[in-house]
This record gives structure tokens, sequence and C-alpha cells, in this order.
């Protein structure tokens, strides 16, 4: 079958079925417009037989080619190059079992576009406007910036557990050579981790609304860093403010840091250790706490050491050892009796209540107090309750509030004189009062007194006379309040007699109001002021008794020396009145007799440290300060030797209270001393252990 179609004609249409089995050569330009194939066509040429424009089974379409059913091609297609269409050069539109869904893949290097179902190359830009699923492995972008329009990047989509089930997600950097860099979600520690691979840290995060200027703390229950507004710092005053600071263990300072103010604008700084120990140690790391030490302090300072209660301000080489001791600070201070108290350089105070300050004083008595000049040279107490002092340049006791004082006492260096500060003074040979000599006026006799006469503006030795001379009658005198004593409500009596100025018995019986709680009260008064020779006070132990309840304390009268008081000690509470009821000897004059007493019963060692006795007519004051070791334990020990033996008419011993102190730790009891008639012998009765004991006391007796 031929078919000719010519240019002539603008378009043609084949209708029906053509069936081409053979090719005329003479078929000639099919130049038509447009072809309109509205049915089927079938080639069947089997050699390869060619028009010039158009083969059938092998041919070529220069115009359009309009197919409306279906258009079948069993080999190969060229559309040539043009403005208007695409050309496929070489493609087999029927290759061999093609995957699903290939695509044609144009090859430069064959010049052809092949089917491809298992990857692709893009030379140029691609768009995909719908969604990009990708169902592989591993994808991979080879890209030198990617941009990803999402706000949020999902990763670990699709899992099905509770949790990340692989343990972590994340984000991992390439980094070469060196270890790579992690970003992850650790799903066991429930946090997230940064770092190198193998050696990831958890970031830490903050609460959302953190304090301004708060200081980060980490809340473990949130997993968190917090603020407070009760711990801030202000970096413009590099201030640190804490509300409330609590230390549960050491704060170590290294040596080259510089401390800094501790500033409490309101409320206390305090310190606690918050165990049973309750030690607070500062300063240089070689500073202690001793061991078997409670509630010690070492504020500061190197090589300090303190015990029991005891502080040490700080200093170097310092050691508070006994119990509630203190050293202030200064250089190798010992303070090991208990409540003693050293300052200064090389001073020890080695017994209880003991004080020494200064320049190498040593307090080794009960009570004592002992101050060193700086010259260095050892000063040391000698008696229990003594007060010592080395002034080698002199010293001064004023008595007045001028700025040039006028009132009070001297001692001028290198001189045995005492001189009021208006030039007066009492020395070994003479005595002058005013400028008066006193040897001047003449030789006293017995119990005579020094009388200023106006009228000749001299000093005269006189016999006493008058109510409560030498005649032995008693005479009225009148206690005044004095130190912590508001008043002296009542005043039932007070007498003394005054065989001569020598020795005075005084009695008293008052009831008075304290100041407050206090350890001691004052009565001033007396009818003449108290010999100041005498080594130990002149002292009695007494009871005395609350109004309120009625309840007696034990307590000791002293009269003080150079004074016109009396003093009782014991413990007065505030807001109570008490009842003082007493009778006290003691000497105005200056005739005092030492003597040595001597070991008796129940005594293995004896020290004196002051024994004197005075007597007038036939009554004889005895008193002496010394230290005894019993024994064994006892009731009673006998020190010998009085001066003279009590008379033996009398139906009672001679006795009087006291109060002696266990050197070992400063415990006080109260003693009886008593002499025996016709004996030389002072009987001291009280429970005494095998350890050493201060004892001072006086009796008052008349002589055999």
């Amino acid at each position: 079958m031929q078919i000719f179609l010519y240019s002539v004609f603008k378009e043609h249409y084949i209708y029906g079925r053509a069936q081409m089995s053979t090719w005329d050569t003479d078929v000639r330009d099919v130049r038509a417009s447009t072809v309109f194939l509205k049915s089927e066509i079938n080639t069947d040429f089997t050699d390869d037989r060619k028009g010039s424009f158009v083969t059938l089974g092998g041919g070529v379409i220069q115009k359009d080619l309009w197919v409306i059913g279906d258009l079948q091609i069993d080999g190969t297609v060229n559309i040539p190059s043009n403005s208007n269409a695409t050309q496929l050069q070489g493609v087999d539109i029927s290759p061999t079992s093609p995957g699903a869904g290939a695509l044609l893949q144009y090859f430069s290097g064959t010049g052809e576009w092949t089917p491809v179902s298992t990857s692709m190359t893009f030379p140029g830009d691609m768009t995909v406007a719908g969604d990009l699923t990708v169902q592989g492995t591993v994808t991979n972008v080879d890209s030198t910036d990617l941009q990803i329009e999402d706000n949020i990047i999902l990763l670990n989509k699709g899992e099905l557990g509770s949790g990340v089930s692989a343990a972590t997600s994340g984000l991992e950097i390439d980094r070469g050579l060196a270890t790579n860099y992690q970003i992850v979600f650790n799903e066991v520690s429930d946090t997230l981790e940064i770092g190198l691979v193998g050696s990831l840290e958890p970031v830490a995060i903050r609460e959302t609304s953190p304090v301004n200027t708060g200081v980060a703390f980490w809340n473990n229950t949130n997993k968190r860093f917090e603020t407070d507004a009760d711990f801030t710092y202000d970096t413009g005053t590099d201030t640190l403010s804490i509300a409330n600071l609590s230390l549960v263990s050491d704060i170590t300072v290294p040596g080259t840091a510089n401390l800094c103010d501790i500033n409490c604008s309101t409320g206390n700084f305090k310190v606690t250790s918050g165990g049973a120990v309750e030690n607070i140690i500062m300063g240089a790391s070689s500073n202690t706490a001793t061991i078997g030490a409670t509630q010690a302090t070492v504020s500061g300072g190197t090589t300090n050491s303190a015990f029991i209660g005891a502080s040490v301000g700080g200093g170097s080489t310092n050691a508070a050892t006994g119990n509630y001791a203190v050293v202030p600070g200064g250089l190798s201070n010992t303070a090991s009796g208990m409540y003693s108290y050293a300052v200064g350089r090389s001073n020890t105070a080695n017994m209880n209540y003991a004080y020494a300050s200064g320049y190498n004083a040593s307090a080794g008595h009960v009570g004592a107090y002992v101050w060193s000049d700086g010259t260095g040279t050892a000063t040391s107490s000698s008696a229990a309750n003594e007060f010592t002092v080395r002034a080698s340049g002199g010293f001064r006791f004023v008595a007045d509030t001028n700025v040039v004082p006028v009132n009070g006492v001297q001692v001028i260096s290198g001189q045995n004189t005492v001189r009021t500060l208006a030039g007066a003074y009492i020395d070994a040979n003479a005595v002058q009062i005013q400028g008066i000599n006193v040897d001047s006026v003449g030789s006293p006799t017995d119990g005579q007194v020094l009388v200023y006469r106006s009228g000749t503006s001299q000093y005269e030795f006189e016999d006493q006379t008058g109510s409560g001379g030498g005649g032995g009658s008693f005479t009225t005198w009148t206690p005044v309040a004095d130190t912590n004593v508001t008043s002296v409500d009542t005043i039932r009596y007070s007498k003394y007699i005054s065989p001569s100025l020598d020795l005075i018995m005084l009695t008293g019986d008052v009831r008075i109001t304290p100041t407050g709680t206090v350890s001691f009260i004052e009565l001033s008064g007396l009818p003449s002021s108290v010999a100041s020779v005498v080594g130990s006070s002149f002292g009695n132990s007494i009871l005395i008794f609350r109004v309120s309840d009625g309840v007696a304390s034990l307590a000791n009268i002293t009269a003080l020396h150079g004074t016109s008081k009396v003093r009782v000690t014991s413990v007065f509470n505030a807001g109570q009145q008490y009842d003082i009821a007493f009778q006290l000897y003691y000497s105005a004059g200056a005739s005092w007799t030492t003597f040595t007493p001597t070991a008796g019963t129940n005594v293995s060692s004896l020290t004196i440290r002051d024994a004197r006795y005075i007597e007038v007519g036939d009554a004889v004051l005895v008193t002496f300060d010394v230290r005894v070791l019993p024994t064994s334990a006892g009731s009673t020990i006998e020190l010998n030797a009085m001066p003279f033996a009590a008379v033996g008419a009398v139906g009672s011993k001679f006795s009087n209270g006291c109060i002696i102190e266990r050197v070992s730790d400063g415990v006080l009891s109260s003693a009886q001393v008593s002499i025996d008639h016709t004996a030389t012998t002072a009987v001291i009765t009280a429970p005494f252990l095998a350890t050493n004991y201060d004892i001072t006391t006086q009796i008052y007796y008349q002589k055999a």
C-alpha cells in the first residue's frame, strides 16, 4: 500500500487502520503542516527503507505529530533539535526491563539519554515542589553551605519507645584526624552532653528568670543553676552579699591570697562547727586545738593552741592550755591555769585565776597578778592573790581626773620611797606628812597618837583621849554605802573598840541593797585607815543572809589595806537585800612583829609567805599567810610556834573562821582556826586532802 502525502495539502488525516507493509521508492516530500493519526498505523517494514523526510518503521517527522489514539513505537525515535522541541538522541524508549520509577539521565560521554533506576547526579539546581522522602540508609549532602528554612530539626523520628531507645541522640562534628566532637542528649542521665567523643560532659542549665547580680548555685533536685536575692555580687563595688552563711567544713585561704573585710550590716557574723567538739581554728595551718579540747578558739596567728573553752586571739607560739584560759596575742605566752590570762611576750600564768602580762612575767600562785616591764627581767609572784608589779622606771597611782594629777602616790625609780604626787613621802628612816618630819616632834610612847595643832602648824604626839580611848568602851561608827552598794538600808549595830591605834576590833550589823549581780560589795567609814604594812589583808569568814528567803551564803570580810573600807566577798543577786553581821580585827598602826610558824601535826611541808603579830597589853592579833602540804588526808592540821601561849582561864578556845584554797584546782573551803588554851599551837580544821593548800587567816586571843 502506498500513501502519498504532498506538501500542497495543509493538513492530512488518516482514518481507520493503515497497514504499511511495503514502501514505494517514489514517496516524496511529506511536508504537511500537521499529521493527524486518528486510527492505528502498523508498520511492518523489515528493511531499512527511508523517505527523504518521513520514514515509517524508521522515518522522520519534521512537523507536528498529533496522536489521537495509541502510538506504539518499537524502534528508535529521533527528534531533531530546534527552538520548539526537546532532543532525545539515541534514547531507547523500551530498554530491557527498566526499573520501576526509572528516570532518563543524559551522559555526555556517550551523548545519550539512559534510564536510571539507582542514583542520579544533577549538575544544576533542583527544586522539589512537593515533599521529599528519602528511604535510603545514608543521606549525604555534599555542599559548602546547608540552609534549612525550618526552625526545628527533629532527630530520632519514629521512636516507638519511652525515651531514646538508642540511649543517645544528637549531632557529631567531623574533625578530620582529631577526635570528633558531639552534642547529644543522654537518655540515661536525662542531660544534654557536649565534648569529645568518649569524654562527654553534662551541659548545665539555669532557671528561666535569674536574679539580677545573683550568684548562681547548683540545685540538684531541679538539675540546674539557680539564684537567690539573698546571695548577690555587685561588680561595681566588688561586694559579695550573703544573708545567711553556714560553714560546714574548713575554709582554706592560700598564703598568697589577700584577706578581705567581713561586713555585717545587720545581725552578727557567727562561725559554728556544727559538731560535738565545736572548736574554731583559724589562721595558719600550724594552729591547733589541743587533743581532747572542746569549744576551743584560735582566731589567727601561727603555732598557737587552745584547750577546753580556751581562746587564743593571735600572735605566735601562744598556748591557752588551761580550761577557759585566755591569751589575746603576743609571742610565746602560756596560760595553763584554769581561768588564767597571759598577754605580751614570754609570760606564764600557770595557776588558776592567775594573770601575767608585759615581758617575762610569771604568775605562779592562785589569783596572783603579775606585770613585768619591758626590761625583760623575770618577775614572779610570791603569794596567792598577790599583786606584783615590776616598773623599773617607777610607778604612780593617780587618784584624780586632772590632766596633771596632784592626788595619788608614786615610787621614783631607784628609790625605796613612797611619795604622794604632791611631794610627801615615807621612807625607812623618817616620816614626813605634808613636808613635816615626824622625828622632829619627839619620840612617842605606847598608845600615843599624832595630832596636828593648827595654832602651831605642827604635829605632836599625845595620849589618846575621848570616847573609845584607852578605857576600852565601844564607840559607834557609821557604815557608808560604797562600791557595788546602792544603799545601806538599816544599821542595827556598828561599834568599835580601840585600846590603841595598833589594834582595833570592829563590829557591824547592817542590811544593804547591792547595785546588781556582783561578786563583792564595799562599805566605807571605818573609824581609822587600815595599816598597809602586812603582807595579807585582815580577813574573816562570815555568813550573810538573803532577806527574801533567808538563804545563807558563805562570805569573807576583809579590811582593805591603806583604806577605810571593808569588803564582803560573796555572790550578791540583783534586786535582793542582804543582812550582814560581822566582827573584824585590824591594825591602824605599824608596830608589827614577824614570827616563824613551824610544821606541826599532819603537816609534811610548810611555806611561809607572811607571818606577823601585834600585841596590845594582853591582847594578841596573829595573822599568817602560808602554803601547807598535809601528810595525809584528814580533818585537821597544826602549826606550832605561835608568838604567845593562850590564857587558860577561858572556858572555850579562841577561834575564828577562815577560807582555805586547794592549790591544784582553786577550790575554796570553809575552815576554822583556833588557839589551844595554854598552848602555842594553831589548829586548823577542814576536810584536807594530801595536796597543797593556801591558808590566809588571823586569830585574836588573850595571851597567857
